[in-house]
């Protein structure tokens, strides 16, 4: 499997599956650009979107605080770093890196899955049998795509939706309670 943070993927394969790793952040708010390649649809270099008190929600895409105004308070996502990262499709990381077969992909890649998923067509066509992706029905990211259009492209791949999980956001109180 490729994917950087663990647990649900565990839960699916062996613990005799070999295991990749990718982040979308650097650790602990520091800014590193150095040998960090980035999965996404195409090779080159890209502005990345550094959330600097809230990294978890760092991305390609910039966080649409007008619509997550309505759940939390987004002076957490106000402050934020802008850096350039190298980036790479996962097809050409796979054969790069002479990577002969992936059965399972796991991408969270906030508001990027899309593009992601669009660099690994050659792996998804001809390897992948599974995969896990965070969507969003909503844009929290301005400029990500929907899980309707993900839905439409892997299903295009012959892909079929066997489970959703659902994350919820607690909306703030209207009466300012």
């Amino acid at each position: 499997p490729i994917s950087a943070q663990r647990g649900y993927v565990e839960r699916i394969v062996s613990s005799t599956a070999e295991q990749m790793g990718f982040e979308d952040m650097p650790h602990r708010g520091e800014i590193s650009t150095d040998d960090i390649v980035c999965l996404f649809d195409s090779e080159g270099i890209k502005k990345f979107y550094f959330v600097v008190n809230f990294p978890q929600a760092s991305s390609f895409y910039r966080i649409d605080t007008t619509f997550m105004s309505r759940f939390y308070d987004t002076r957490r996502f106000a402050r934020e770093k802008i850096t350039y990262v190298s980036t790479k499709t996962l097809d050409s990381f796979i054969e790069s890196e002479k990577i002969g077969y992936v059965d399972f992909l796991k991408v969270d890649v906030e508001g990027c899955e899309y593009n992601v998923i669009g660099g690994a067509k050659k792996t998804l066509q001809n390897s992948i049998l599974g995969l896990t992706l965070e969507v969003e029905f909503s844009h929290i990211f301005n400029g990500g795509v929907l899980f309707a259009e993900i839905d439409q492209i892997l299903r295009s791949w012959n892909f079929k939706l066997f489970d959703i999980g659902v994350g919820r956001f607690s909306r703030k109180s209207v009466s300012g309670d």
